[in-house]
């Protein structure tokens, strides 16, 4: 069953009778090998507990020549290779936020865990130039608030707030990545 919102727009939109909702897992799609000519992923591949299984599933249920873009935020390097600053700031909040494929993936390997799925990469864009802006400004903005509540509360109660702010700190070696990738033909 999908959101009321998702159908709501959906109408809003005209296009309520070209458009179907449904929860999943995306390690396990319900659906049938080759069901659709494209897939898209919004800043979901970082909460993947197996990456590679949700591409490989990604890859089943497209159809040869079927299209997959991913869009997301990721490490540049492997977290390993972070300075222990960086590592100590990023660590705790990827756990926090149940961000496992955050730890499993970065900028250098996915186009090889999109390879390994099947899939030929046609294109890895770096977006974080268009994020930058409001980046720069969500931080400028929650700052404060940030300093206040976490005075006065709990700072786990504010995660997304924290997220905001502190991870402002690691901006150097985060990048917002949008992947695109075709099933091959036959």
């Amino acid at each position: 069953m999908a959101p009321p919102g998702a159908r709501r727009l959906s109408a809003r939109a005209v296009l309520a009778d070209r458009t179907a909702f449904s929860w999943g897992d995306f390690h396990h799609l319900s659906f049938t090998e080759g069901e659709f000519d494209g897939a898209y992923s919004m800043e979901t591949l970082v909460h993947s507990y197996d990456p590679p299984r949700a591409l490989a599933e990604l890859h089943r249920v497209l159809r040869p020549g079927g299209r997959l873009v991913l869009l997301g935020p990721m490490s540049t390097v492997p977290l390993d290779e972070l300075p222990p600053r960086a590592r100590a700031l990023l660590e705790p909040y990827l756990d926090a936020m149940v961000m496992t494929g955050a730890r499993l993936y970065h900028a250098r390997n996915l186009p090889r865990l999109l390879a390994e799925a099947g899939f030929e990469v046609e294109e890895a864009l770096d977006a974080t130039a268009y994020y930058t802006p409001t980046t720069e400004a969500v931080h400028t903005y929650f700052r404060l608030p940030w300093e206040l509540l976490r005075r006065v509360g709990d700072p786990a109660k504010w995660l997304n707030l924290r997220s905001t702010v502190a991870m402002y700190g690691v901006r150097e070696y985060v990048a917002w990545y949008v992947h695109t990738a075709v099933k091959p033909p036959g």
